[in-house]
């Protein structure tokens, strides 16, 4: 909800808002309309104080004020930044307070300015105040109800376009100041009348068409008397059958050739030569069908056939694919096989240490 907002202000006969010399009824009834604020256009404040004198320590203090203070509050849209003479109009002592309305486009600078000041602000809008939203937050952060506008045509005619303003006090000067001064309302462009449309002459109506007259119905033709149907042909005698030829006796199956047997991979013994598989895995040995891999830190470690891509055959051998493509058939070993492993193991470990030693 927003403040009831009043325009007040002053036009000569021929609609201008400057250019003559009585005041005085302005401003006294101005001060008959009861409002809790004012509205002053930014152009309005910059003009009047133009030439301000320069601030004091007192001006950077915050004033104190009672809520019974019957001033009203001063409020002044200023998305630019362009007042530095808020001291001068707060310093007038007619005003409890002054409001500033800023946009997010206002710069940072304008902002610190104000608060080193105490001069509170509204945020409303991004590239120019949003009016609506800012006299809402007015009314529900001061209890602003009535507010009275005392400004130019620039912020009366924005105003006026967004609908905001709900009554009007229009105090006019018997006096002609002529075309050197702003209007209050912006000049609607005549309108000019069209030139009248010719009027097109009737059309001569069209003579009915006299109807033809009906043609005699034909007289009905007799029916034609039906034919007599013509008398069945007597059914042919059915032919004997055949006698059925003897089947022939069917040719005995040809043997099927023997498959040939597949070749078997090449075995390899991995104690003796340890296996390379083509997914870089190093097989040392075989244990139980299982096989036993050496880690990259020279110990060596039993893993299922699956788990390196091998397979575990029928007769618990281990085919897997070298790292030469070819399939290699590891055998099953047994416990003196996994004592040699052992041991196998232990050199490489020892190996290992004694080349990382002797590098360091």
């Amino acid at each position: 909800m927003k403040p009831k907002i009043i325009m007040h202000t002053q036009i000569s006969l021929d609609g201008r808002i400057k250019g003559f010399d009585n005041p005085e009824v302005y401003y006294q009834v101005a001060g008959g309309i009861h409002s809790d604020a004012v509205l002053f256009g930014s152009n309005t404040v910059f003009t009047a104080f133009e030439k301000y004198p320069a601030e004091t320590e007192a001006d950077f203090e915050k004033i104190i004020t009672s809520p019974e203070d019957p001033r009203p509050i001063g409020v002044i849209p200023d998305s630019r930044g362009i007042l530095r003479s808020l001291h001068c109009l707060r310093n007038l002592g007619y005003l409890k307070e002054i409001v500033i309305l800023v946009s997010t486009a206002t710069p940072k600078e304008y902002l610190n300015y104000l608060e080193e000041r105490h001069y509170p602000y509204i945020v409303s809008g991004n590239d120019h105040v949003d009016y609506e939203k800012a006299f809402q937050i007015l009314h529900e952060q001061y209890g602003c109800k009535y507010m009275r506008t005392d400004s130019g045509g620039g912020l009366t005619n924005k105003l006026l376009e967004n609908g905001l303003i709900d009554e009007i006090s229009l105090v006019i000067s018997p006096c002609f100041v002529g075309n050197k001064e702003k209007q209050l309302f912006d000049p609607v462009d005549p309108v000019y009348p069209v030139d009248p449309v010719d009027p097109v002459d009737p059309v001569d109506p069209v003579d009915p068409v006299d109807p033809t007259e009906p043609t005699e119905p034909t007289e009905p033709t007799e029916p034609t008397e039906p034919t007599e149907p013509t008398e069945p042909t007597e059914p042919t005698e059915p032919k004997e059958p055949t006698e059925p030829t003897e089947p022939t006796e069917p040719t005995e199956p040809s043997k099927p050739t023997e498959p040939t047997e597949p070749s078997k991979p090449v075995d390899t013994n991995p104690i003796e030569n340890p296996v390379n598989t083509d997914t870089g895995v190093v097989i040392v040995a075989v244990e139980d069908s299982k096989p036993i891999i050496q880690l990259a830190d020279g110990t060596t470690k039993k893993v299922e056939a699956k788990e390196i891509g091998a397979d575990v055959q029928k007769d618990g051998t281990v085919t897997v694919k070298g790292s030469d493509g070819k399939m290699k058939v590891l055998p099953k070993t047994g416990e003196t096989e996994n004592i040699a492993l052992s041991v196998l193991g232990s050199l490489m470990v020892l190996g290992s240490a004694f080349i990382f030693k002797k590098r360091i």
